[in-house]
């Protein structure tokens, strides 16, 4: 450390320190103003105290500045760091204000790994097809009557539900930033929404198979030509599994001596591994399975997770095959029209009615909640096995009998046990 004159031609001859080290040197006519030499660089700088504390802020490099413009910028930065203004603060807010939608976006990711590959894709799809002309806007500029007038756009163009999910996400990555900038930027625009009421109310979706579907959905898919998804849409029917969970289903997941399965917990909604008893029905149609087992999936795909992906084109499919006899014993297009969750909502409609409330939630996974007494009941695999096999009659004998899914699914021979 030392005082020159800082002028390029001494600035130029100065030694280029080894091994990683650095030299700072002090201009001879202005205090405070210095230069750090490293190996590969020469950077203008400042220090002073800022309200008692020494601070450091960086101008930029020797070339790109010249010696009198870094001297000119360095005298004042030192007025205002003087007058007690937190130079290195002021940049930071700066930034902040001018951190883009599409950035955050990227950098909320990149701060949560654990996130769902399915929560990753749903939010990124929310903001890149819905707000893509907002990605290169600083998260400052977006203002209330923007997200206002936006939101009510979105509402008539893709519904109701889907504008207030853009919404959603958008205050969340909102919210993260402003958390980043220490409470710098301005308050959260998304807010507007709730201050004026402007949120969408929408009624949870109730609906399911009714009893009298049942059977002519069946039906449906019987007709459906790939086996997988046939005997995966079935199987979620039986079990009331979510999507996710029983598309991820492994075949180290099944236990055929126990007559069990597992969720694991990297496809639980609540991140808890479940172990759940096999119904009679849901054993044999998992033993069929297994003599046309291709990889390490239950229900095996062609794309990269290996595992089913899509279905949605095959519930449409089933919808314009699904028929009802009316009254008079003439067939009646039915169009019975079901999402996933559907299955799941059936499922549990028919077990309310045939096992306790702690065996329901047990049966679909659902997190225990924070009572204490809750906390401690645990119900027994018996009383479970008990419950899915009252479920799966229950569900046989809407499909007509007590005999399997006609010869899309067989009795096993036992004796292998």
């Amino acid at each position: 450390m030392g005082k020159i004159r800082f002028i390029k031609s001494e600035i130029d001859k100065l030694p280029v320190p080894a091994n990683g080290k650095r030299i700072e040197y002090f201009d001879a006519d202005l205090p405070g103003f210095g230069l750090r030499v490293t190996e590969n660089k020469k950077i203008y700088f400042v220090i002073s105290r800022v309200k008692g504390r020494l601070q450091r802020v960086t101008i930029g490099q020797h070339g790109v500045f010249t010696p009198d413009k870094a001297r000119k910028i360095a005298a004042e930065i030192l007025v205002e760091m003087r007058k007690g203004i937190d130079i290195n603060r002021e940049k930071a807010k700066e930034r902040d204000r001018g951190i883009t939608l599409g950035i955050i976006l990227e950098e909320y990711f990149k701060a949560k790994p654990d996130l769902r590959p399915n929560t990753v894709s749903t939010y990124q799809g929310l903001i890149k097809n819905h707000l893509s002309d907002w990605l290169n806007t600083p998260l400052a500029g977006i203002s209330k009557d923007m997200v206002s007038k936006r939101h009510l756009k979105l509402a008539e163009n893709i519904g109701r539900a889907q504008a207030n999910n853009v919404m959603r996400t958008l205050r969340l990555l909102y919210n993260y930033a402003y958390a980043l900038s220490d409470g710098d930027m301005p308050e959260n625009p998304v807010q507007r929404l709730s201050h004026t009421k402007q949120w969408f109310r929408i009624d949870r979706r109730k609906t399911m198979l009714r009893e009298h579907e049942i059977k002519p959905w069946v039906a449906g898919v019987r007709a459906i030509d790939n086996p997988t998804i046939r005997d995966y849409l079935i199987f979620v029917l039986f079990t009331g599994l979510r999507e996710r969970e029983a598309k991820q289903l492994r075949w180290e997941d099944v236990c055929f001596e126990e007559r069990t399965f597992t969720i694991r917990k990297e496809s639980a909604k609540n991140k808890r591994e479940c172990i759940l008893p096999m119904s009679d029905f849901v054993h044999n149609l998992l033993f069929q399975r297994e003599g046309m087992k291709v990889n390490d999936f239950i229900f095996p795909g062609n794309g990269e997770t290996g595992h089913l992906q899509e279905v949605h084109r095959q519930l449409k499919i089933i919808e314009d095959k699904t028929a009802i006899k009316s009254e008079t014993g003439s067939i009646e297009k039915a169009g019975i029209k079901v999402c996933l969750h559907d299955l799941r909502r059936t499922f549990a409609s028919i077990a309310e009615s045939e096992a306790s409330y702690m065996a329901v939630k047990t049966l679909l996974n659902h997190a225990i909640s924070a009572d204490v007494t809750q906390g401690y009941i645990q119900v027994p695999m018996i009383d479970l096995r008990k419950a899915v096999e009252k479920i799966s009659r229950r569900l046989l004998r809407d499909i007509k009998g007590n005999e399997p899914m006609g010869d899309k699914v067989t009795p096993i021979d036992r004796k292998r046990f």
